[in-house]
């Protein structure tokens, strides 16, 4: 390449330099006139991070061979024009040239640039001289001299550009903004090429260049507003690998936000990223996505979502629950797999659930509040809560879920709770918990001894039930124990008084109090002893109703021997018949203090869905695997479901009348269960051929149709065990008269 000093002095007036993709053509007038009042100096501007825009700032064209000297075609920029333009937040330069003439002794040159190239390489300053010609790249024309504004060396001009018809007037192109010095300098290199040069001598119109960008010249012309993301809400559904297990589900709020930004989409999860803290944390940890389910991913198949935020935190007196929102890219899809890292007994374990959303948008409150408590259902924590029958009459605790209506009262009368001291019995409120985006209320407070709720009392705590059918999935859980000090209930019976309360997360905000009193019977008892004599032996003898408190004080337990001598000749009778060792006998009563009849502490009574409903245990009794117990009913003798511990001496049986005949004697185990399981395949195929027969709707056949697919299943894997066999022929027999 020639570079000469004649080349140096005619550049002056044609130098014209630019680059990048075509963009709207400037109005000069306008960017003329315009005044430090619309224009903002460097200032106040983050150089590097500049909004979308147009700019105004100097460059200077300087010599490529010393770079320290302006080039003569520095005089050629239209200086007023000059502009950086800042697009999609990519940096490009705009110059504008005009031709000037030039003498050199008693000729006189006009002429215009026929062409621009940028480099942009690596290559240092002091390396320039090493940049290949083939390294620059052309620079973008953004508008060119009309066709008759020509100079004498243009057919000069069209052997290097034969497609184009004018010259260009203003050119583009980019610069890395990144390369941008502390002292707001760019220093890039380029090449022009200039007819008039190159008709002088073949290949001198092709020189290199140097271009100094002074951002610290920088005003703003005119800059883009970023434009308002486009938002909506929409339901959201989480399916997770494991039915069981619904983890991710449990953790992500059930509305989130749909954004259209830039041209993309992305989808906004709230969701608990920390319930509790350590090895007790339950939240989804560590939230990633992927477009497909990956099963054991590992960090590399998965992505990063664009933001990944916390935005509250609550504290409890028990835990802390930590609230996050992360941004995922969703543009052209329906659904999106999300992974976290989950806590477990046995260490952390990652996994997933597929989300997707409805494309209906959802109405959500724009000025949201604290909601006042909403109670779903009170019930005991385990025992008590029946399906309402139709026309059972409506109370104020009855609840509905799914279209069923349940009663939660498992008092005496069915309209009270039971006073059991037993967590089984205390009662658990579910309040409903509304998404995070629609409500202002993160803390339900609670007190059992009628105070005002304040911050400071209890929490209920956030939970989550998978296909619960007494609570919704999302609630809120407190649970109240009658025997608490501060609310202990008499154990005469009486009423304990709820009063729960709804706070913003700092405690500033709350809803009404809501007052709920609790109704509840005498307290109940599981258990009952007495002595019972057998053959001159005395056993202390328990009757339990094995958690489920039917007893109460005014219960009494008789074990006798059997005075009635009718009865002692049958059961002779009997036992010879069936061949059994070892007997003894004994009457068993269950009754008021007073002698009058017993009924169990349940609204059902006697006729309590249960079996059994009581166990009597005898202690110091030598048992062996071959004693059971029988029990004399209806003219027949049947052997019960029996447990003999033989290391401990102890003999316990089902117990499920207020007044039975029972006998304790031994018989070969393996012998009896062949003979019962024979009985049980007759009676499953007789309950086959009465339902078959009948067509009729009732509680029965329902209980019959359950227990003989029980029965069937135990047929098919004959897997059978003595006390199962029992109670499966109890059942059947209990429900054969449908």
């Amino acid at each position: 390449m020639k570079k000469n000093n004649l080349f140096t002095l005619l550049l002056a007036g044609v130098v014209t330099t630019g680059i990048s993709a075509p963009y709207t053509t400037l109005n000069h007038n306008n960017v003329a006139n315009a005044t430090d009042k619309t224009a903002a100096t460097n200032k106040t501007l983050d150089i590097k991070n500049l909004k979308d825009g147009e700019y105004s700032f100097d460059v200077k064209i300087l010599n490529f061979s010393n770079g320290k000297a302006a080039s003569m075609a520095d005089g050629a920029v239209k200086r007023e024009n000059t502009r950086l333009i800042v697009r999609n937040g990519q940096y490009f330069i705009r110059l504008s040239f005009q031709p000037i003439e030039h003498g050199m002794g008693s000729q006189k040159f006009r002429g215009y640039l026929g062409d621009l190239k940028y480099y942009s390489g690596d290559k240092s300053y002091a390396d320039r001289m090493k940049i290949a010609d083939n390294e620059f790249k052309e620079a973008t024309i953004v508008e060119n001299y009309n066709t008759n504004e020509k100079d004498d060396f243009f057919d000069t001009y069209k052997k290097h550009y034969p497609s184009r018809t004018a010259y260009p007037k203003t050119v583009e192109y980019p610069v890395d903004k990144n390369k941008i010095t502390a002292d707001n300098k760019l220093i890039a290199f380029g090449q022009v090429y200039v007819p008039v040069m190159d008709s002088i001598s073949e290949g001198l119109g092709t020189q290199n260049i140097i271009l100094n960008h002074d951002f610290s010249t920088l005003k703003v012309i005119k800059v883009t507003e970023d434009p308002k993301p486009v938002e909506r809400y929409v339901n959201i559904h989480v399916k997770d690998d494991t039915i069981v297990s619904p983890v991710v589900r449990k953790n992500v709020d059930t509305i989130g936000k749909l954004v259209q930004e830039n041209g993309q989409e992305y989808l906004v999860l709230t969701y608990y990223s920390k319930i509790g803290e350590g090895k007790n944390n339950n939240g989804l940890q560590n939230i990633k996505y992927a477009d497909k389910a990956i099963e054991n991913a590992k960090d590399s198949d998965l992505k990063t979502p664009t933001e990944v935020k916390v935005i509250q935190t609550l504290k409890t007196s028990e835990s802390v629950f930590e609230i996050s929102q992360a941004k995922i890219p969703v543009t052209g899809k329906k659904e999106v797999f999300v992974y976290g890292d989950f806590q477990y007994p046995a260490g952390i374990f990652r996994k997933y659930g597929t989300v997707t959303w409805d494309d209906k948008n959802v109405n959500i409150n724009k000025s949201p509040k604290v909601d006042a408590p909403k109670l779903f259902s009170l019930k005991p924590v385990v025992h008590g809560t029946t399906v309402k029958k139709a026309g059972d009459p409506k109370q104020e605790f009855d609840f509905s879920k799914d279209g069923v209506d349940y009663s939660p009262y498992n008092g005496i009368n069915g309209d009270k709770f039971k006073l059991a001291n037993n967590y089984f019995f205390s009662l658990e409120a579910a309040f409903e918990r509304p998404s995070l985006v629609n409500t202002k209320t993160r803390y339900l407070k609670y007190t059992l001894d009628g105070s005002e709720p304040t911050f400071s009392s209890r929490d209920a705590v956030a939970r989550f039930a998978n296909a619960n059918p007494h609570k919704p999935e999302f609630y809120y859980n407190l649970n109240i124990d009658p025997f608490e000090e501060g609310s202990k209930v008499p154990t005469t019976g009486g009423n304990l008084t709820l009063k729960v309360k709804a706070f913003s997360e700092d405690g500033k905000e709350s809803s009404e109090t809501k007052t709920y009193v609790l109704p509840f019977d005498k307290e109940t008892l599981d258990k009952t002893e007495t002595t019972v004599d057998m053959d001159g032996t005395k056993y202390k003898a328990t009757l339990s109703s094995d958690r489920k408190f039917l007893l109460d004080e005014n219960a009494r337990l008789e074990a006798t021997p059997i005075s009635e001598e009718i009865i002692n000749k049958t059961l002779d009778s009997k036992i010879n018949e069936l061949g059994l060792k070892n007997a003894k006998t004994l009457k068993l009563n269950i009754t008021k203090k007073d002698g009058s009849k017993f009924t169990p502490t349940t609204k059902n009574g006697w006729n309590i869905d249960e079996n059994p409903i009581f166990t009597l245990k005898l202690e110091n009794y030598k048992a062996t695997t071959n004693t059971h117990a029988y029990i004399y009913e209806n003219g027949i003798l049947r052997p019960v479901p029996t447990t003999a511990t033989v290391s401990k001496s102890t003999l316990q049986f089902n117990v499920n009348s207020d007044e039975a005949y029972f006998v304790i004697a031994e018989k070969d185990t393996k012998a009896l269960t062949e003979e019962k399981v024979a009985e049980l395949k007759e009676k499953a195929e007789e309950a086959e051929k009465i339902l078959a027969e009948t067509t009729s709707i009732s509680t029965a056949k329902s209980n019959l149709e359950a227990e003989l697919q029980k029965v069937k299943k135990k047929i098919k894997k004959n897997s059978f065990t003595l006390n199962a066999v029992l109670l499966h022929l109890e059942n059947m027999d209990k429900n054969f008269k449908i």
